[in-house]
């Protein structure tokens, strides 16, 4: 199964219990796929630990109408490779 993280909030609060949960998740799970949504500024700074664990830029600032429609473009380009 491919799963898809949105961790565009990983240096909030709320990010915290992110990269918890990103850090074990690779930990244990070597038999799913994962996305990993990062924001550009976050991309360099975060490497995944497991090969089963893809990273992506996703620039696109949070509940908008431009989030919409870029996470759709985003998901397909993430799903084909």
């Amino acid at each position: 199964m491919k799963i898809v993280i949105d961790a565009r909030t990983l240096r909030t609060s709320t990010g915290r219990y992110i990269e918890r949960l990103i850090h074990y998740l690779q930990k244990i799970d070597n038999k799913n796929d994962y996305v990993i949504l990062l924001k550009p500024k976050d991309f360099d700074s975060w490497q995944p630990s497991n090969p089963r664990f893809k990273k992506v830029i996703c620039p696109y600032k949070e509940y908008t109408f431009a989030e919409q429609i870029g996470f759709k473009t985003t998901w397909k380009v993430s799903i084909q490779t």
